[in-house]
């Protein structure tokens, strides 16, 4: 399972990864209770997105009650400080952030360039960026079970990366933490133009153009439409329960329109027309709630942080790209990424890891 959140940019192809680079950067890492971080930032930011990720995947799971399976093994979550260090691990240049679960090893690209912590009270789109990827963990690690349409995926994961904490309340929904309702968007008025929820809900694949510019602006589409979407239904407990009622009929084997009729009693113009006039109305509301005494108390933060030696760095991420595979690397890109890792550690196996990971 794969999954990237792109920028709103050109298609491109991978780079090639920079075994190099990777073996000559200073790697530290932080290991928390559910996370194992590696970043090549400082150690205070590193700290502080150990930090956020405990803090973030208790509210999702504990206080939004998507409950979680356990783990066979801790997330890895490697971390790039900047969008030139972000290169190095083979990413095109339109993806910020990579999560992909491939026999129970879950692993996390992330670039962190541009991060505050939600303490801040401020968006950040190095946060989101992290958050975004790791809300996909959250939402296909959870107990319910829901289907997992690519739009809910991506829509889900967009709303909650909005978390933010502000004036003693995690807030979530917010119009500014997101560029869909920026006040030039709104004055436009178009984004939404071609909104179509039968279409947005029948969507398997991100976009079919090999046009460069119909590709970013489809991308661009899909995104704000999923957003949106969810946005609107998380925003009323009525709809929250006929959300869930239709995830739960599709992974039971209906048919979107069979499980669309039977969760939310309407036509398809009609929950158009409705989602439309809730974006570019007033309507739209963010969720609020508060934190200390009587709200959202979080368990103490325990961690241990330690600088990583060079070979141990680079055997860990590069299994860690290994395993992600295509379309992340191509199968000859990584077979010479790991003999160039072998060059470099004697006691990392081409032989081990192109049989573990075929």
């Amino acid at each position: 399972m794969l999954f990237m959140l792109l920028a709103l940019a050109p298609f491109t192809t991978s780079a090639k990864v920079n075994v190099k680079k990777i073996y000559n950067t200073n790697w530290l890492n932080v290991e928390t209770e559910h996370f194992n971080v590696v970043s090549n930032t400082n150690a205070k930011t590193a700290l502080l997105i150990s930090e956020e990720l405990e803090r973030y995947r208790y509210f999702v799971a504990e206080v939004l009650g998507v409950e979680q399976k356990p783990l066979r093994e801790k997330v890895t979550v490697v971390l790039a400080k900047s969008d030139s260090t972000f290169k190095m691990f083979g990413i095109r240049d339109d993806f910020v952030g990579v999560y992909s679960n491939r026999h129970e090893q879950i692993s996390i690209f992330a670039n962190a360039a541009r991060f505050s912590p939600s303490s801040s009270g401020r968006s950040s789109e190095g946060r989101q960026t992290i958050l975004h990827e790791l809300a996909h963990f959250i939402t296909y690690n959870t107990t319910h079970d829901i289907a997992m349409p690519l739009w809910f995926s991506e829509g889900m994961s967009e709303y909650l990366a909005t978390y933010v904490e502000k004036n003693k309340q995690i807030v979530l929904g917010s119009r500014n933490a997101t560029g869909y309702w920026s006040p030039k968007t709104r004055r436009s008025g178009r984004l939404f133009d071609n909104l179509d929820v039968e279409a947005l809900l029948k969507s398997d694949t991100l976009s079919k153009h090999n046009n460069n510019t119909l590709h970013a602006r489809e991308i661009n589409e899909f995104y704000a439409y999923s957003f949106g979407f969810v946005h609107y239904l998380a925003g009323h407990p009525a709809r929250r329960i006929q959300a869930f009622k239709y995830l739960q009929l599709l992974k039971q084997g209906l048919q979107v329109d069979q499980a669309f009729n039977k969760a939310f009693a309407m036509s398809y113009t009609e929950m158009t027309s409705a989602l439309k006039s809730y974006l570019n109305g007033k309507d739209a509301k963010k969720l609020s709630y508060d934190l200390g005494k009587n709200g959202v108390e979080f368990p103490e933060f325990r961690y241990e942080q330690r600088k990583l030696a060079p070979e141990e760095a680079l055997s860990l991420i590069i299994n860690r790209i290994n395993s992600v595979g295509a379309p992340f690397v191509s199968a000859e890109d990584r077979k010479i990424m790991l003999k160039e890792a072998e060059d470099f550690h004697d006691a990392f196996s081409l032989e081990q890891n192109l049989l573990v990971h075929q």
